[in-house]
């Protein structure tokens, strides 16, 4: 029985890599549009809600009335602040926590929760909404062990936001180490990470989804 003998092609070889690479090169170029594209629209997000609450901010000081300053419309805000969040966690996920574009935006964004901060206190101050208004302080920084539990701190606060649209939760990253975050650090007395705080009271280290819905309901 004969053998057969297979013809190889170098140049269909050759073709056939330069095809994968061009592919290859291809999708890192899409990758990277996408990428640029994200942190474009979280740059104009973050001055278009900055300039909204200017202008909330603005009205509020003009109002003369309680019942007209109840029905001012805040609820935009809170939607575009938790969508630039969630972009943000993407884009720090694909390029990295340490990328200077990322940690740049970082910054803005807590400025961006700072302020809303701000107004939601004063809106369920003065409109008797029963809002559960938590801040959660954490790390980002590998180096520390607390980032682990940081991370599963994040992942509790989620799925509890999912389940509770009264629950307004505020994230601040203390490795960003900027004057505006130490100053609230300060004010909040946190020492540890992660740390929360609900409602005004301070609890330190991880609490489970159980021990927070529990000092929820307090």
């Amino acid at each position: 029985m004969k053998k057969i003998k297979r013809k190889f092609s170098t140049g269909f070889y050759v073709l056939s890599i330069l095809i994968t690479l061009l592919i290859f090169l291809i999708g890192l170029g899409i990758g990277d549009y996408i990428t640029q594209s994200k942190v474009r629209w979280i740059q104009n997000s973050e001055r278009e809600i900055l300039n909204s609450f200017n202008e909330f901010n603005q009205k509020m000081v003009n109002i003369e009335n309680r019942q007209e300053y109840c029905n001012l419309s805040w609820e935009d805000l809170w939607k575009e602040k938790v969508e630039i969040g969630t972009i943000l966690a993407k884009l720090e996920e694909n390029l990295g926590k340490d990328d200077e574009e990322v940690k740049e935006q970082k910054k803005i964004y807590n400025d961006v929760q700072i302020e809303l901060k701000g107004i939601l206190e004063s809106i369920e101050e003065n409109c008797n909404y029963n809002w559960t208004i938590i801040l959660f302080f954490y790390t980002n920084d590998d180096s520390l062990e607390e980032q682990k539990l940081s991370e599963l701190q994040g992942y509790v606060l989620d799925s509890l936001y999912h389940e509770n649209s009264n629950i307004k939760i505020l994230t601040f990253d203390l490795s960003a180490n900027t004057p505006i975050l130490e100053k609230l650090r300060q004010e909040n007395k946190i020492s540890e990470l992660p740390s929360l705080v609900i409602n005004g009271k301070k609890y330190s280290g991880f609490k489970g989804k159980e021990d927070v819905k529990k000092i929820i309901q307090k």
